[in-house]
């Protein structure tokens, strides 16, 4: 008896939960890109995520994100060459923390806005010393490097469309962000699609 009193409590769990769908987990692949830095990676898709909300009230959520970036390429972006100044961003991981609103819903379509607080933590890699080589973007000769693991804080804007379907257990769509960082963290753009799991 006790087996059956636990498999409905378990069934009518799923079902509850299934009725509901307040929450949601969602993987992305995308892009990144610096407006006003010069050289970076030309890879069109080098970053990955992962993001989970849940719904406060209706139409509104708050969500918790995790960004790598370059995923593919071997560095971020090229900033100057300069002693002691970063001359590359490495890999960095940033950690979001926000809430998101329906702004239109119609059917299976949904527009969302989102802002967050965020915390971009990577390594930063400095000219320390070098003789100059004569080839301007080229490792010098006898370049001396550091590599620095640094933490920026700053905020992100984003706009996120999504097809939701199969009972609106699933959604799909693009996703655009921008993020502002202090310390002279540069400006930057993500864009990208994600897949998301409604439970």
């Amino acid at each position: 008896m006790k087996k059956y009193v636990f498999v409905i409590i378990i069934l009518l769990t799923v079902i509850n939960l299934n009725v509901q769908k307040k929450n949601n987990i969602e993987i992305g692949y995308g892009g990144y890109h610096f407006p006003l830095v010069t050289h970076q990676p030309d890879e069109l898709f080098s970053t990955l995520n992962i993001k989970y909300s849940r719904e406060i009230v209706k139409d509104f959520r708050l969500k918790i994100q995790y960004t790598l970036l370059p995923v593919q390429a071997t560095y971020l972006l090229y900033e100057n060459f300069s002693l002691g100044e970063i001359v590359y961003r490495l890999n960095y991981n940033y950690f979001d923390f926000g809430a998101e609103y329906n702004v239109w819903q119609f059917n299976n379509h949904r527009f969302s806005a989102s802002g967050a607080i965020s915390l971009a933590y990577g390594k930063n890699k400095y000219l320390i010393a070098a003789s100059p080589s004569g080839y301007e973007f080229l490792d010098p000769l006898n370049a001396v490097y550091e590599e620095k693991m640094e933490t920026y804080f700053g905020g992100v804007l984003g706009l996120h469309y999504d097809y939701t379907f199969w009972k609106n257990r699933l959604n799909i769509g693009p996703d655009f962000s921008l993020r502002y960082y202090n310390n002279d963290f540069p400006f930057q753009v993500n864009y990208g699609f994600h897949l998301g799991f409604n439970f």
